[in-house]
């Protein structure tokens, strides 16, 4: 979720350049005619990458230093993993220091594929949980801090085009994602409930201790749900301006 988060304001290198009042002077955004297109965009994920750590408020692009969400629920069934969680005030460090190892378009047919390593995330919220994880009881509220290393995503996205208001925009239709966890270090804290610190203390070390497995299960989670933050940031920051506007012949 964290990773993809990041990878969505990446997208904005599908846009492209022409001078509009909307828009600040650093985007010098690529021509979709240039035949290095996609070269041209990855040098320019490099050359804003302070304005993306802070958001680009023009286009609606969110900070990515802390990325935050304030509210998200959870829910999902499966033979390992039956949860029910809501979590508030989430924030993420570390998006700004991805390292961009994909970029391909097929603009003909509006693809865009995105690989992304991020090195380390830091990652706050506050849960309130109940369910079951594998044989573990997941019953409690409190406080999630989480250590991320080494966390690779691949990312498509697949686009239409639409009219609104006699003009054409870019529309994400569908994003699909794959992401690989290398590491996590959990801190679970269920605040002065003792029977929420010990369930807390439990799942923490059931992780710990079970680290591969539980990032298998809870991985499809995280892609699912990274898949429909993705879209709706993206879809945000793409219905601000025209098509022609930000992908000039």
């Amino acid at each position: 979720m964290k990773a993809c988060s990041a990878l969505v304001l990446l997208a904005l290198v599908s846009l492209s350049s022409g001078a509009t009042k909307k828009l600040p002077s650093y985007l010098q955004f690529c021509k979709r005619s240039d035949p290095n297109f996609d070269s041209c965009s990855m040098r320019l994920i490099e050359s804003i990458r302070p304005q993306l750590a802070k958001g680009i408020p023009q286009i609606h692009a969110p900070p990515l230093e802390p990325f935050s969400i304030p509210a998200l629920q959870i829910d999902r069934d499966t033979d390992n993993l039956q949860i029910s969680a809501t979590l508030k005030n989430l924030k993420v460090n570390g998006p700004s220091q991805f390292q961009l190892t994909k970029f391909r378009t097929d603009l003909k047919n509006n693809l865009i594929e995105l690989g992304v390593l991020l090195p380390h995330l830091q990652v706050t919220t506050n849960y309130d949980i109940k369910g079951r994880l594998l044989v573990v009881p997941l019953n409690g509220k409190g406080l999630f801090k989480g250590n991320i290393t080494d966390v690779r995503a691949d990312l498509k996205m697949n686009g239409k085009l639409v009219d609104k208001r006699g003009k054409k925009y870019f529309e994400v239709a569908d994003v699909v994602s794959k992401i690989k966890v290398g590491d996590t270090k959990v801190d679970l804290s269920g605040g002065n409930n003792q029977r929420n610190d010990l369930i807390a203390s439990t799942t923490a070390d059931f992780v710990e201790n079970n680290r591969r497995q539980v990032l298998d299960v809870v991985n499809p989670v995280v892609e699912e749900t990274a898949n429909a933050i993705v879209q709706q940031i993206a879809n945000r920051i793409l219905s601000s301006l025209p098509y022609d506007t930000i992908l000039p012949p």
